[in-house]
């Protein structure tokens, strides 16, 4: 019965019928729409979980790297001693 002149029983005014705008339409829309905006956001958690993953891991990776790799100390310095006392000379 789509895309035929039809007689509204309340009114009778004469329309068109179109599967658009048909509620069972809309719903079907709708639930199609929903359907993607969850599949996206779970995409969009995913990445932002990798991302965060490997932030973590980079951060990781650099401290092991600069305590691994880092320059000796040198040693410390010896303080200076007492000097010897000197011989007493008369």
């Amino acid at each position: 019965m789509l895309e035929q002149q039809v007689v509204c029983p309340e009114c009778n005014e004469l329309f068109t019928l179109r599967e658009e705008d048909s509620l069972e339409h809309r719903k079907k829309q709708a639930k199609a729409r929903h359907a993607e905006e969850e599949r996206i956001a779970k995409l969009w958690l995913t990445r932002s979980i990798w991302a965060a993953a490997f932030i973590v891991a980079s951060l990781v990776g650099m401290i092991a790297f600069s305590v691994a790799f880092r320059a000796p100390l040198p040693p410390p310095a010896e303080e200076p001693s007492e000097p010897a006392p000197a011989a007493q000379s008369e």
